[in-house]
C-alpha cells in the first residue's frame, strides 16, 4: 500500500470520527435543551465574571464600574448608564468586527430605563461599532432609541450613507427580551424580539442604496455606549442602564427559524461544547 493511499485512509477515519462525534453532540444538545450556536459567529461574550469571547479571538474589557450580576443565561453585564460600558478592540489579525456583506447580531437585554441619564436623547446604546469624529467611524450600531429598538449600518460618516430599521413598538423595561438584528446587505433589515419578527420603519440617509457596503476601520465595538456621536454629544455617550447578556455577532443573515431555536433554549442558552467550534466559527 502506497503512503498516499495510507494517508488517504487516515484522513478518511479521521472524518469519520469527527462526525460521529458531532452527531453525538448534536444529540445530547437535543436533549438538553441549548441552542446549536449557529455558523459565521465571529464573536460570543457571555458575560459570565469576565468579558472574554467564547472563540478565544476577541476578548474584551470592562470599562468604569462595569460589573456581573445574575443573568439570563448564567451571568450578565450590568451596566449603570452613567459611564460602565464593555470594549472590545477590532484590531486582532485573526478576524475582524465589521467590513461584513451581512451581518446579524443577537443579545439578550434587561433595560431599566429608556433614558440615556446624562444627555438629552433617550437612546440607550446596546453593541455599537460607530465613533463619527472620524470619516470612516461607524460601521454599524444597535440602540433602544425612544424605547424602539433600532438597528443601522453605515457605509461612511462623511459623506453620511447609512440605513437602518426601527421597530415600530417598544422594548420593555424591567424584564428581559431576546433581540436580533439582522443586515442582509444594502438596505435589506430584519429586527426580532423574543423569536418573533416585528414590524418596522425604514430608516435612511444618503442614498445608501440596494449595492451599500459596510465600513470597516479600528473603532472598538462597545456594549452599552457609542465610542463617540457628533454634535453636542461629542465623546462616549448613549450610555446603557440595564443587563445585556450573551451577545452574539456573525458575518451572515441568521434565518428566523435559527433565531427563534437560539429564544426558545430560554436560560438553558447555547451549547458550549468546544467540538461546535469547527462549524460555528467564521472560516
Amino acid at each position: 500500500m502506497s503512503y498516499k493511499q495510507v494517508t488517504f485512509i487516515l484522513s478518511m477515519f479521521v472524518s469519520v470520527v469527527f462526525v460521529v462525534t458531532l452527531q453525538a453532540q448534536l444529540t445530547v444538545a437535543g436533549s438538553i435543551g441549548c441552542a446549536i450556536p449557529p455558523a459565521g459567529m465571529v464573536g460570543w461574550w457571555q458575560g459570565d465574571g469576565n468579558a472574554n469571547d467564547f472563540l478565544s479571538i476577541h476578548d474584551g474589557s470592562l470599562g468604569a464600574e462595569a460589573n456581573f450580576v445574575s443573568g439570563y443565561v448564567e451571568e450578565a453585564f450590568n451596566l449603570d448608564g452613567i459611564d460602565d460600558y464593555v470594549s472590545i478592540i477590532d484590531s486582532n489579525p485573526s478576524g475582524q468586527l465589521d467590513g461584513f456583506t451581512e451581518l446579524t447580531i443577537d443579545v439578550w437585554i434587561y433595560p431599566n430605563t429608556q433614558l440615556w441619564q446624562d444627555g438629552p436623547n433617550s437612546i440607550n446604546a446596546i453593541v455599537s461599532k460607530y465613533n463619527t469624529t472620524m470619516a470612516d467611524g461607524a460601521s454599524y450600531n444597535m440602540t433602544l432609541y425612544n424605547g424602539k429598538l433600532r438597528f443601522a449600518v453605515f457605509q461612511s460618516v462623511n459623506p453620511e450613507i447609512w440605513a437602518g430599521l426601527e421597530s415600530t413598538t417598544e422594548i420593555l423595561i424591567n424584564e428581559w427580551s431576546h433581540v436580533a438584528a439582522v443586515w442582509k446587505g444594502g438596505t435589506a433589515f430584519e429586527l426580532y424580539v423574543n423569536g418573533i419578527q416585528v414590524s418596522g420603519s425604514p430608516m435612511s440617509s444618503g442614498s445608501p442604496g440596494s449595492m451599500m457596503t459596510m465600513a470597516e476601520n479600528d473603532v472598538p465595538v462597545n456594549f452599552g455606549r457609542v465610542e463617540s456621536f457628533s454634535g453636542s454629544s461629542s465623546g462616549p455617550s448613549a450610555f446603557y442602564h440595564g443587563l445585556i447578556d450573551e451577545v452574539e455577532i456573525f458575518d451572515r443573515a441568521l434565518t428566523a427559524d435559527e433565531i427563534q431555536a437560539i429564544y426558545a433554549a430560554g436560560s438553558v442558552g447555547k451549547c458550549t461544547n468546544t467540538s461546535f467550534l469547527p462549524l460555528i466559527m467564521k472560516e
